[in-house]
């Protein structure tokens, strides 16, 4: 629970940063791609790696043979683009929108005066 946790914080730290909206796009796209390629399959490589693999003989890896395997491959590669520009315009919306109305809310104001979050803003500059 706590890893499930750690993760929706790093996911928030990062939409709230000053991150490109591209990286952040291309990071939801590759992760796409990950998510629906089979484990040790070529395209998961491909993306984890970025390794130079022209020399070898790749063939066997690849596993298209396997329908599951190649109609994930196929699908995610078509849709890679579309959530790419998809999720960066969310991203941009989300920035402009929730994050502008949470930041002038009661709440952020009141939580934004204590001794504890100037504490956290100073070590945060400092420790990222």
């Amino acid at each position: 629970m706590t890893l499930l946790l750690k993760q929706l914080f790093a996911l928030l730290r990062l939409l709230n940063s000053d991150t490109g909206t591209n990286q952040i796009a291309a990071g939801v796209a590759c992760g796409l791609i990950l998510g629906f390629a089979p484990m040790l399959s070529l395209q998961g490589l491909l993306v984890l790696l970025c390794t130079t693999l022209y020399n070898l003989p790749l063939l066997p890896l690849t596993r298209f043979y396997n329908s599951v395997v190649m109609g994930a491959g196929v699908i995610s590669l078509l849709l890679a683009p579309l959530v790419f520009f998809g999720s960066k315009r969310l991203i941009v919306m989300y920035r402009e929108q929730v994050v502008a109305r949470f930041r002038s809310s009661p709440f952020w104001k009141l939580w934004s005066g204590t001794t504890f979050f100037k504490w956290y803003s100073t070590y945060e500059k400092f420790h990222g």
